[in-house]
């Protein structure tokens, strides 16, 4: 479980991994995520406020429409000031980094995957708010699939693209030069249709 975060003091966010059983999900562990009081303003609803899970929730189903590889939504609820989320785990996966560090890793496709993914996202007009290492997940078949995790800072709004994108290549130092440069050429061709 990691640690409990707080949002002006008064809200609270926690994570714990869950075997599955409880949710009727078998072959697989899930994630759930509980909130209280933790809440953001969106553009759409002016003076409003909406929970940061359903935020989240928002995204995973928008990137799943755009075929963007996410987990799974198992649960969505709000109870009160709570809100819960459970998500599928992503079995088998490692973060950019580590994927990348893998003895027999197909730099080259995971590098051509994270742009696509990235691309994609950011061609219809939505960004991740906090990518970097730790939100990208990669599964180290023979396909390299590359998942977007942890998106409660997600929304729609094509003028922070530059900034996500500035953000994710400053947080995933991971890539060497020639690699950095392979990925933004990808990247244009997608975001180009």
């Amino acid at each position: 479980m990691k640690p409990s975060q707080t949002k002006d003091g008064i809200g609270f966010s926690v994570i714990h991994r869950d075997d599955g059983k409880a949710w009727n999900v078998t072959d697989e562990h899930v994630f759930v995520k509980t909130q209280y009081r933790y809440y953001c303003r969106p553009l759409s609803r002016l003076g409003l406020r909406m929970p940061m899970l359903k935020r989240e929730l928002i995204a995973l189903r928008k990137c799943h429409q755009l075929g963007i590889d996410v987990p799974r939504v198992v649960l969505y609820r709000e109870l009160g000031d709570m809100t819960e989320l459970v998500i599928s785990g992503i079995a088998g996966s490692y973060p950019l980094n580590e994927a990348l560090a893998l003895p027999d890793a197909d730099r080259n496709l995971i590098v051509e995957n994270t742009a696509r993914v990235v691309g994609l996202l950011h061609r219809h007009g939505w960004t991740h708010g906090a990518l970097g290492n730790d939100h990208v997940l990669v599964q180290p078949d023979q396909q390299s699939t590359v998942n977007l995790i942890d998106l409660e800072k997600s929304r729609p709004g094509k003028w922070r693209i530059k900034k996500d994108l500035a953000r994710f290549l400053r947080n995933s130092n991971c890539f060497s030069q020639a690699e950095t440069k392979h990925f933004l050429d990808r990247y244009s061709r997608v975001l180009s249709g």
